[in-house]
């Protein structure tokens, strides 16, 4: 007998589900508009993302993740 396709494999259940329960950081970017400055304290690696995450302190004194 013939195998499912990998398609039809990923549409039936969980394996291929993402794993959120491991995601590090929600990323939020400041309001468009206006022009802020910030210092990268950290660079901190997540399974969610292929890129890195950098920890920012901004000048107005807000830390956040970029």
């Amino acid at each position: 007998m013939g195998h499912r396709t990998r398609s039809q494999r990923k549409g039936s259940s969980g394996v291929y589900k993402a794993p959120s329960h491991r995601y590090k950081y929600k990323i939020r970017y400041p309001k468009a508009g206006k022009t802020i400055h910030g210092k990268v304290i950290d660079i901190i690696f997540d399974c969610a993302r292929t890129a890195p995450l950098a920890k920012v302190k901004f000048e107005d004194g807000m830390k956040g993740y970029i």
